[in-house]
């Protein structure tokens, strides 16, 4: 076998080992349905009023409820609340929103049936015996008058209990860059040409990498220090800050990337530059659907903040797409020289 071949083996064989691995911790036991209504609100009064959702957990575990009616365009003029309980009618999770998408603490669930009791409240007063009867005053925000009206709205009711595992979104992502990396280094060894006169790069790409590092640290401590100072100076970004960070890093990425690109230093003289680009291409196209898929899901923004989880895999394809962009503009420059 060539040197090439087994470290091919050795790559995959750590994909299967990565892949069993996360199987085996993920959590297995998760429960969601869907209601489909249309919420007709006619002088205060929205109808259907009051409608149910049973979900049954298979198995005793830790637990969070979530909910989800967000919409954000034609908000309702309406308010919808949810009750969830157990057989006995202890009450676990209690919330209310015209437009909604929420997450429970952890708990502790028994092997049962779950009910998702909604009502629907088209009138302020409505809205105030409802939380009188179900909330603390002190856990319950008021709602103007002027956004209760009439109308007919299709409303898309989703709810879930899903098994808590701590830690189970740092797993996650500490699992995908390990993916991300093996992918890397998979088609790196697949584009490397073993019978290539030269397997490194000359002294003049050595030369210009040194330059786009350089420009590319200049600009990511420019956006790290503005950041800074706007965190600093209390600036409201409806960003997390994770996410801004992740911004500046491929913000001096992009210009790195412009200046090995368009000096001819971004590809060894050993690479399989087609490969490279189909490569990209794949990801630009998995990461855009992936991220375009959240906005349709109303994930990428968590009351009125961009997150970090549900914008990555958009700003990760737009950030795909800008290289793949750059190798064709400086493809046809090249092509027009010659």
């Amino acid at each position: 076998m060539t040197n090439k071949g087994k470290k091919i083996l050795v790559i995959l064989a750590a994909f299967l080992v990565l892949v069993s691995v996360m199987m085996l911790i993920a959590p297995k036991h998760n429960y969601f349905a869907v209601i489909n209504n249309v919420v007709e609100v006619k002088n205060g009064v929205a109808a259907p009023n009051k409608f149910k959702m049973p979900l049954t957990v298979n198995t005793a575990g830790n637990y969070t409820f979530t909910a989800d009616w967000w919409r954000e365009t034609d908000i309702p003029g309406f308010v919808t609340g949810l009750i969830v309980t157990d057989e006995s009618g202890k009450v676990y999770y209690n919330v209310t929103g015209g437009t909604l998408l929420s997450d429970s603490i952890p708990m502790k669930l028994e092997k049962g049936k779950y009910t998702f009791s909604f009502e629907t409240l088209g009138s302020h007063e409505a809205f105030e015996k409802y939380a009188g009867e179900h909330f603390k005053d002190s856990d319950m925000g008021d709602i103007d008058k002027d956004y209760f009206h009439d109308g007919t709205w299709e409303m898309k009711y989703k709810v879930s209990i899903n098994q808590y595992m701590k830690g189970a979104y740092a797993i996650g992502m500490a699992g995908g860059t390990v993916f991300g990396i093996l992918l890397i280094a998979l088609v790196v060894v697949l584009s490397r040409k073993e019978n290539a006169p030269a397997k490194r790069y000359d002294e003049r790409q050595v030369a210009a990498q040194g330059k786009a590092y350089k420009y590319g640290f200049i600009t990511m401590s420019v956006c790290l220090v503005t950041l800074v100072l706007s965190l600093t100076m209390k600036i409201s970004i409806p960003a997390e800050t994770g996410l801004l960070i992740m911004l500046c890093f491929l913000c001096g990425g992009a210009v790195t990337v412009t200046n090995l690109i368009w000096d001819d230093a971004y590809f060894r003289m050993d690479e399989n530059r087609p490969m490279w680009i189909v490569f990209f291409s794949l990801l630009s196209v998995l990461n855009l659907g992936i991220g375009i898929s959240q906005i349709v899901r109303h994930e990428i923004i968590s009351e009125g903040v961009l997150t970090l989880r549900g914008s990555m895999n958009l700003i990760c394809g737009v950030f795909m797409t800008y290289i793949l962009a750059v190798i064709l503009i400086k493809s046809i420059k090249d092509r027009n020289e010659d």
